[in-house]
């Protein structure tokens, strides 16, 4: 008999694929745009940075250029490997095995990439006033509790 984790397991993997190209988008706009647009475009991340003061804005696109490194290369190792677990999906003769040993790799290289965003984010934070620090963390909780709203268990068959 399968598990839930087993059952759902794909679908787990399909929504970790969205959010991560999801703030890997936000990284890239930030990075290649060199600025922070006026208003936010929906995005968790572009929304909290708006709620900081402009000197605040300002600190934390600096620092968050400055060491944009701690993600760069593992982002682009993850992208890369999801490609190649997708390519594998869509091959006419699926090998189950394979496509796994891509997926734990592609874990793996999530796992990374989320420490390198986690480490960024601890130190584009850590010169933020205590009054900006507030106003992104609760932005954040806001966001976040509002979307786990959103998020339905499925009905067991």
């Amino acid at each position: 008999m399968r598990t839930a984790f087993q059952k759902y397991r794909i679908w787990i993997l399909v929504a970790s694929l969205a959010l991560n190209l999801f703030f890997i988008g936000q990284f890239a706009a930030m990075r290649f745009n060199k600025a922070i647009p006026d208003q936010a475009v929906g995005s968790l991340m572009r929304g909290a940075i708006m709620q900081l003061s402009p000197e605040g804005r300002q600190k934390f696109q600096k620092a968050f250029l400055e060491r944009s490194d701690l993600i760069l290369e593992s982002r682009d190792a993850m992208i890369e490997k999801r490609l190649d677990m997708l390519k594998k999906m869509g091959e006419p003769e699926l090998s189950i095995e394979e496509l796994n040993a891509l997926m734990a790799e592609t874990r793996d290289l999530a796992s990374s990439t989320h420490k390198g965003l986690h480490a960024l984010l601890l130190q584009t934070t850590a010169n933020l006033s205590a009054e900006d620090r507030k106003r992104f963390s609760n932005y954040m909780i806001r966001e976040l509790q509002a979307g786990t709203k959103t998020i339905k268990k499925p009905k067991e068959k």
